[in-house]
């Protein structure tokens, strides 16, 4: 009969009786090691109490007859992708407090990595992903009653943390939108972005998280420019934005000077002014294209011949100026023409 089946208890004076399993009071604490008998049938064996119930660790007698059930496997370990093989060592589960596992075993342990497949693994090229270890080569150490399992560990291989981080632009109110650019951190072996999968592409996000689809018609403001489009079974990617500001353009206003004329007379020649934020020696001369002027009835239809025109009010419309440097305005100038004698 196999001893470990069997439940043991301790009488007051210390010697081991066999009980029903499904009484078994709960065992103290201490460890008993007289050699007792178990009626006259069983061997007699050394008990140890490990806290889970009394274990025949060392048997008399018959040799056929077991100890406790322990298991010896490679601990489990990780590395990053790409990463040096670890230092593979042995874990031993259930051994007695004055056991190790070089004690309760022999031979030299010949470690293994292995896929889901039972193929071997060359750890510094493999795929992130979860692999066994398995160990060969020991045995039970001679002279240790142990029933020994001998398991596998679990190699965890990780994606490796890799950073894009845009960069920060500036670009002028109402101007186009630029070039974005982004920098890839965290490669290893050498390896590029070519390396990825995807095509790196911005997404322009107001303070509220909104895309901002046109950048060249936004306010002025600062907006985050965020990155992404790769994608990676290698790299655990993470996309950082960066800032795109829009600078507000100088105000420029070009006002058109109010002007009097007589019903079929000549029209006047039309002048403006400008004022606003000129940068130091700059003025209206530094604006581009041509300043012209149109006429208008009081209900915006365009005056074609004003010399034909009835007496009354008109406006004097600016127009034809811009820049890259300033926000140009135009305000009307009021064209008055005079009944004729």
């Amino acid at each position: 009969m196999d001893i470990r089946a069997i439940t043991l208890g301790i009488a007051s004076n210390g010697t081991v009786t066999l009980i029903d399993s499904t009484n078994a009071p709960k065992v103290q604490q201490d460890t008993v090691r007289d050699s007792t008998t178990l009626g006259n049938t069983y061997a007699s064996c050394e008990v140890w109490d490990r806290s889970l119930g009394l274990i025949c660790k060392r048997v008399f007698g018959d040799p056929s007859v077991k100890g406790a059930n322990i298991t010896i496997k490679p601990k489990d370990e990780e590395i990053f992708y790409k990463g040096s093989a670890p230092t593979y060592s042995l874990e031993g589960i259930g051994l007695f407090a004055n056991d190790s596992v070089a004690s309760v075993t022999k031979g030299t342990a010949v470690f293994t990595v292995k896929d889901n497949s039972n193929n071997t693994v060359t750890v510094n090229t493999a795929s992130p992903g979860t692999y066994k270890i398995t160990v060969s080569g020991i045995s039970l150490a001679d002279g240790k009653q142990y029933d020994l399992t001998v398991a596998t560990g679990t190699l965890t291989i990780k994606k490796v943390p890799l950073k894009v981080t845009a960069a920060d632009k500036t670009i002028k109110e109402f101007g186009s939108a630029p070039e974005y650019t982004a920098t890839i951190t965290g490669f290893v072996s050498g390896e590029t972005s070519s390396n990825l999968s995807g095509s790196l592409a911005y997404d322009i996000k107001d303070g509220e998280g909104n895309t901002v689809a046109n950048v060249s018609t936004a306010a002025p403001g600062v907006y985050s420019i965020v990155p992404k489009g790769l994608t990676s079974n290698n790299y655990d990617i993470e996309f950082v934005p960066g800032k795109l500001t829009i600078e507000a353009l100088p105000d420029i206003t070009i006002t058109a000077a109010d002007k009097t004329m007589t019903a079929g007379g000549s029209e006047p020649e039309y002048t403006a002014t400008a004022t606003g934020d000129f940068a130091d020696g700059e003025d209206i001369s530094d604006l581009t294209g041509t300043l012209s002027y149109t006429i208008t009835d009081g209900n915006g239809e365009t005056v074609a011949d004003v010399t034909a025109a009835e007496a009354g009010t008109y406006s004097i419309v600016p127009s034809g100026l811009s820049s890259d440097d300033y926000d140009v305005h135009f305000v009307a100038g009021t064209l008055t023409i005079e009944a004729g004698s």
